[in-house]
C-alpha cells in the first residue's frame, strides 16, 4: 500500500502540514473524513519516522481506527486498554487488562512502539509513573550471574506468585536450578536454567506440557499489578506509617466513619503482615504521591494525533462524572478514603501536558476553539471525502465509475485476493468498463484509468483536487475482506494434556502403571548419584511409599474412576496381585465392548449416504471470505467434518465448543460444501429467537453466493410458511432454518444432504424420534456447548464421531473475574456500570422463593 500512501504527496496542503510538525509545530486538520483521517495518520507515520499516539474518544473509534490504519500499514497498531479498579475485597481478582497496560506504557516508554492508540478512558486513568516502572522491570540475559535468592524476593517484591507450577502471567516457580517465570512482558512463560549462579540457558515453555520450545537470549521482567505497596517512597513500612495517620486522622473527625475505618485498619493488618492485599489500588495516592498517566509515558519526540477533540472533551466530562458516581458508592460502604479519590485526570491537566509536544488535530469541521494551552500555529483545510457503501448494488458503483471517467480521476479498487481482482474485472467488462490489473500496485491510475489491485479498506475515498478515487471491493460486490493468515501455534493436542500434571495437589488420587492406585503426596527434590532430580512422591495402602523420577511421568497418570475423589476409593498395595487381576478384568470389559462397537459400526456401514465431492472454487472462496482468522481447533474440525461428507457412510458428528469459539462458522462451511453438490440443507433450533439470530448470520455470510435460504418459524406467517414449504418440495430452497416446525409431516424435501441440530439437548424425546426418520442416509451434525450425558457418552464410546473447539479466537477480550464476598454497593456499582456501558447483566440468584424480592 505503499502507492497509496504517495498518495498523499500530490496534495500541497499534507505536504505543507508535514512541514511543519517537521519543524515542531502543532497543526490543525478540517474538511476530511474518517477514513480519510486515518490515511493521513498512516502517511505521518511513514513520512516523518518519529514516533505517534493516536488519541480517540472511546473503544469504538479506536477499533474502527486500528482496522483502517492495518489496511494502510500492513500493521495492528496496539490500543492501550482501560481497567477497572480494584477498590474491594476479593479473594481472586483478574488482572489481565493491567498486565496489557503495563506491557504497552513499557514499550512505549522504551521506544519500542512507533504507532499507539489510547482512548481517553485509558489515557486519564492514573497509573505506576514512568520513572517508577522503569526501575521496577528488570532483564535476565544468558550469561549474566543472578542469585537465585536475591531473583526470588524481587518477584515477589512485584507481585509475583511463587507456585509449584507456573500456569499463567505473574507466577513463579523454582526447583533447584531452575526458575520458571511467565512475565506481561511476554506470551509464553520462560524457563532459566542456572549453573551455580551463572544464568546458563534460557527458552519459553509450554505451560500445558511443562515442555520446552524455544531458546532466548534474554526477557524482560514486569511488575504484575499497576500498584505496587513496596514502590512507596518509604517502601511497605512507609506505605502503614501514611496508613496508620490517616487512621488518626479519620477519628479525629466529628463524624466518624466507622465502615472506613474498619476497612483501613484491615489492609493496615495485611501490609504488617506481609499479606497480599488484592485492593491496594485504594492507596495509589499514598504510594505515588505524584499524579501520573499514560500521557506520561508518551515520548517528547512523538507527534500526538488528537481525533475530535471536540468528543473528546465530552467524553473526558462523562468519564468524570462516571468516576464520581463510582467513588459515591465506595465512599458510601467505607471502601475508599475521600482524600485518597484522585483517579482520573482533567482534559484541562492533559491539555497542559501537550505544551512541549507536537500535536495534529483532525476534526471533520472547522470553526471549533482549539485548547489554550496547546493550540495549533497552522490550520490547514483539505477537500476530501469518504465514500459510501453501494450495499452490493454493482450497476450504482458501475455508475459512479462511468462519472469518474468522464470527470477524468484515476479510479483504484482494492480488491481482497487475486481472483476476485479478475472476477471483478470481468462484471465490470459485462457492464462496459474496461479495468486494468495492477497486481503488486506499482503506480497510481492515469486520469480517467481504473485499476483493480490487491488491498482492503473498510471505506473508499476521494480527493477531488488530486483527482483520484479509491473504492473498494466490499462496495462494489458485498464482500467482506480477506481474514489475517493465523499465527501458527504450537497448541497442546488432547494426548498431550493426558501428560500434563499441572492441575495436581497434594491428596489427588493417581494411578500407576504397573503399581496401580495411590495418592500424590507431594514434588520432592532427591539427592542421587550427586545430583537434585524431581520425584513425585505417591503414597500406597499402608505405609508404602512410591518415588517417581520426573523422567517416567508417563508412567502416572490422575484417577478418572468411578465415584470421584471424595469417594471412599481402595488404594493398591505394592507388591499384592491386586492390580495386575483389575487389569485383566478391565482389559476383558474393554475387549467385550470393541465387539459391541464392531457390530455398532458394521451395522453403520451396511447403511449407504451420499458422498459429497470434493471442496469447489467457490467453497474456497466462501471460506477465504471469512473476515476472521480460523484458530488451529476450528480448521481440525472443518477438515474431520469434511472428510466424513465425502465419506459414503452417513455422518454421525457432535461437534462441541464453548459460546462464542466459531461452532456457527464451521457449520456454515459444512452447508457450503453440501450446497455446492446441489443438496439441501436443514438447521433445527430450540427457538425462534435463535432461528431468526441464525437466518441473518447465514444471510450475511452467503451474501454474493447462489445460496437460497429461508426461514420456518411463528415469527411468519402461515401464507408465508407455506410458500417455504412448497419451495423445499420443489428444491428452490438450499438452506432452511427453523424450529420444531421442520419435525412436522408437512415439511418434505427434495433432496435432503445434510442436517444441522443445534443445541440437541433441548429437543424432547419426541422430536429426537421423528429425527430419525427424517435423517436416514442423510448426514447429521450436532452443535451443542452443553451435550447431554446420554449423546456425551455416544460420542466418547466411539457410537458417534465428536469434535471438541476447545481454542478461544484470536484476540478475544479477556474475561475479568472477580470473587469476594456478597456486598450490595459492590453489585450496584457493578451492574450500573454495565448499564452505562451499554452492556448487559445477568444475575445468578441462589433461591427461587425469594427471586422476586431480589429483583424488586
Amino acid at each position: 500500500m505503499e502507492q497509496l500512501l504517495s498518495l498523499l504527496k500530490t496534495i500541497p496542503e499534507y505536504a505543507a502540514m508535514v512541514s511543519s510538525l517537521q519543524g515542531g509545530e502543532s497543526v490543525a486538520v478540517t474538511g476530511i473524513g474518517q477514513i480519510n483521517r486515518s490515511h493521513m495518520i498512516a502517511g505521518l507515520c511513514r513520512s516523518l519516522n518519529r514516533p505517534m499516539v493516536v488519541l480517540c474518544q472511546d473503544d469504538l473509534a479506536a477499533r474502527r481506527l486500528q482496522e483502517e490504519l492495518k489496511g494502510f500499514l500492513s500493521d495492528t497498531a496496539p490500543i492501550l486498554p482501560g481497567r477497572d479498579l480494584t477498590l474491594y475485597d476479593a479473594a481472586v481478582v483478574s488482572r489481565s487488562w493491567e498486565q496489557k497496560r503495563l506491557r504497552q506504557l513499557y514499550d512505549l516508554a522504551t521506544g519500542k512502539t512507533g504507532l499507539q492508540i489510547m482512548t481517553w478512558e485509558s489515557l486519564s486513568l492514573r497509573t505506576m509513573p514512568k520513572a517508577a516502572l522503569l526501575s521496577a522491570a528488570f532483564s535476565l540475559e544468558v550469561g549474566r550471574e543472578y542469585a537465585v535468592e536475591d531473583l526470588t524476593s524481587r518477584l515477589t517484591a512485584a507481585g509475583y506468585n511463587r507456585c509449584g507450577m507456573v500456569e499463567g502471567p505473574g507466577q513463579f516457580a523454582v526447583r533447584g536450578g531452575i526458575l520458571d517465570i511467565f512475565s506481561p512482558a511476554e506470551d509464553r512463560p520462560v524457563r532459566a536454567e542456572f549453573f551455580g549462579d551463572e544464568l546458563d540457558t534460557m527458552g519459553f515453555f509450554d505451560p500445558a506440557t511443562q515442555r520446552r520450545s524455544e531458546n532466548i537470549p534474554s526477557v524482560t521482567v514486569l511488575p504484575v499489578a499497576e500498584t505496587q505497596p513496596g514502590l512507596h517512597p518509604g517502601g511497605v513500612e512507609g506505605l502503614c506509617r501514611d496508613i496508620t495517620s490517616l487512621i488518626s486522622r479519620q477519628k479525629r473527625r466529628k463524624n466518624v466513619n466507622e465502615p472506613l475505618i474498619a476497612t483501613l485498619e484491615k489492609d493496615l493488618n495485611k501490609y504488617e503482615s506481609g499479606l497480599h492485599n488484592p485492593a491496594s489500588d485504594r492507596y495509589m495516592a499514598l504510594i505515588y504521591p505524584e499524579m501520573a498517566t499514560a500521557a506520561d509515558y508518551i515520548p517528547d519526540c512523538a507527534i500526538v494525533a488528537v481525533c475530535d477533540h471536540g468528543n473528546l472533551q465530552r467524553a473526558a466530562r462523562s468519564r468524570c462524572d462516571e468516576m464520581g458516581m463510582q467513588l459515591d458508592s465506595m465512599l458510601g460502604a467505607g471502601l475508599v478514603a475521600g482524600e485518597l479519590c484522585d483517579y482520573v485526570c482533567q482534559w484541562e491537566d492533559f491539555c497542559k501536558s501537550l505544551r512541549k509536544k507536537t500535536v495534529v488535530y483532525f476534526d471533520a469541521f472547522g470553526g471549533t476553539s482549539y485548547p489554550e494551552d496547546c493550540p495549533p500555529k497552522q490550520l490547514y483545510p483539505l477537500t476530501a471525502k469518504q465514500l459510501p457503501g453501494y450495499g452490493g448494488n454493482l450497476d450504482t458503483a458501475v455508475a459512479d465509475l462511468s462519472h469518474y471517467q468522464k470527470m477524468e480521476f484515476g479510479s483504484l479498487v482494492l480488491c481482497g485476493t487475486r481472483r476476485r481482482a479478475e472476477m471483478l474485472q470481468q462484471l465490470l467488462h459485462e457492464k462496459g468498463l474496461s479495468a486494468l490489473l495492477c497486481i503488486p500496485l506499482t503506480t497510481l491510475p492515469k486520469p480517467g484509468q481504473i485499476l483493480l489491485t490487491e488491498g482492503t479498506l473498510p471505506f473508499g475515498m476521494e480527493y477531488p483536487l488530486s483527482r483520484i478515487a479509491v473504492l473498494t471491493e466490499g462496495q462494489l460486490i458485498a464482500r467482506g475482506e480477506p481474514k489475517p493468515k493465523p499465527a501458527k501455534k504450537s497448541g497442546s493436542t488432547n494426548r498431550q494434556k493426558l501428560n500434563s500434571f499441572t492441575d495436581l495437589t497434594p491428596g489427588d488420587l493417581v494411578v500407576h502403571e504397573n503399581y496401580g492406585i495411590g495418592r500424590f503426596v507431594a514434588m520432592e527434590q532427591i539427592k542421587v548419584d550427586g545430583a537434585v532430580k524431581d520425584y513425585i512422591k505417591i503414597a500406597y495402602q499402608g505405609s508404602d511409599t512410591l518415588f517417581v523420577p520426573a523422567t517416567q511421568l508417563d508412567l502416572v497418570s490422575k484417577y478418572i474412576g468411578g465415584g470421584g475423589e471424595d469417594s471412599n476409593v481402595k488404594l493398591n498395595k505394592i507388591g499384592s496381585d491386586a492390580w495386575q487381576k483389575t487389569k485383566a478384568k478391565a482389559r476383558k470389559a474393554a475387549k467385550d465392548m470393541a465387539g459391541e462397537l464392531i457390530q455398532l459400526y458394521a451395522a453403520r456401514k451396511r447403511q449407504s449416504g451420499y458422498a459429497f465431492s470434493a471442496d469447489a472454487p467457490w467453497q474456497k472462496e466462501f471460506e477465504d471470505n471469512f473476515p476472521y482468522p480460523e484458530t488451529d481447533d476450528q480448521l481440525r474440525c472443518i477438515a474431520d467434518i469434511k472428510h466424513d461428507m465425502e465419506s459414503p457412510i452417513p455422518m454421525d458428528r457432535l461437534l462441541c465448543g464453548d459460546v462464542g469459539f466459531g461452532k456457527t462458522e464451521v457449520a456454515l462451511r459444512a452447508v457450503m460444501k453440501a450446497v455446492m453438490d446441489g443438496k439441501q440443507v436443514a438447521i433445527l433450533v430450540p427457538t425462534t429467537v435463535l432461528a431468526q439470530q441464525h437466518y441473518q448470520t447465514a444471510v450475511a455470510r452467503f451474501r454474493g453466493f447462489p445460496v437460497t435460504i429461508d426461514v420456518l418459524s411463528r415469527f411468519r406467517t402461515p401464507k408465508m410458511q407455506q410458500q417455504t414449504l412448497q419451495k423445499l418440495r420443489a428444491g428452490s430452497v438450499d438452506l432452511i432454518i427453523g424450529t420444531h416446525k421442520l419435525l412436522q409431516k408437512t415439511v418434505q424435501f427434495k433432496d435432503l444432504g445434510l442436517l444441522i441440530v443445534d443445541e440437541e439437548q433441548r429437543f424432547g424425546v419426541s422430536h429426537k424420534e421423528r429425527l430419525k426418520e427424517i435423517s436416514k442416509g442423510v448426514d447429521v451434525l450436532t452443535l451443542s456447548a452443553t451435550p447431554i450425558p446420554r449423546t456425551l457418552n455416544m460420542a466418547l464410546s466411539g457410537i458417534r464421531d465428536m469434535s471438541t473447539i476447545e481454542q478461544p479466537p484470536a484476540d478475544r477480550y479477556p474475561v475479568q473475574t472477580f470473587v469476594m464476598e456478597y456486598s450490595e454497593p459492590i453489585i450496584d456499582d457493578a451492574i450500573r456500570r454495565e448499564i452505562e456501558r451499554g452492556g448487559q447483566v445477568y444475575y445468578l440468584h441462589n433461591r427461587t422463593e425469594t427471586i422476586d424480592q431480589c429483583a424488586a
